[in-house]
């Protein structure tokens, strides 16, 4: 009860996050609890579908981000923002500041993705993959010049999105060049 009390404290004071850190459950009377301990009751209350893990977060099952009127419309707003920023994006940190809850629902739900310290739509980054993919289609090779030509994007902004590539699979890094991954 203890466990549930704490998650419905938190669901109530954060009502935008998807759930509560497991760890930052491990307070109060809880931490008399050992770490294994600590991990077997939330087994156990998980396979009584008393709460819900999602990786490293906990909920009850009855919980859902509900969001207002006003916060759906802020959230539209945000989420058309950073799709009209394309490929340049939007700075995490200028996001963060202004609506970070809101941030985190959409970088949750994968709708927009942090490329290095740039925010940007999925759609947009799927276009980029299919772009990429047609020059390689005509090509064997993709040097950043012509990265910057495909996407009309300053090195300042091709740079991180080349690596995000590579750590996508879509491309690999061959000394300045880039081959299909």
């Amino acid at each position: 009860s203890t466990l549930v009390h704490a998650l419905e404290q938190h669901h109530a004071k954060h009502p935008l996050e998807a759930g509560a850190p497991r760890r930052a459950l491990h307070t109060g009377t809880l931490l008399a609890l050992s770490e294994r301990t600590f991990d077997a009751l939330i087994t156990q209350m998980m396979e009584a579908e008393n709460i819900v893990a999602e990786g490293p977060t906990l909920r009850l099952p009855s919980f859902s981000i509900l969001l207002t009127p006003e916060q759906q419309d802020a959230h539209n707003a945000l989420n058309a923002r950073i799709l009209s920023a394309q490929l340049e994006g939007i700075r995490f940190s200028t996001l963060v500041k202004e609506s970070p809850d809101l941030l985190q629902l959409l970088l949750n739900a994968e709708i927009v993705e942090r490329v290095a310290d740039q925010v940007v739509h999925s759609t947009v980054l799927e276009q980029l993959i299919v772009d990429v993919r047609s020059f390689f289609d005509k090509q064997t090779a993709l040097q950043p010049a012509d990265f910057k030509a495909i996407t009309g994007l300053s090195r300042k902004h091709a740079i991180p999105l080349l690596e995000w590539l590579d750590g996508r699979g879509i491309t690999r890094r061959e000394g300045s060049s880039r081959v299909i991954g």
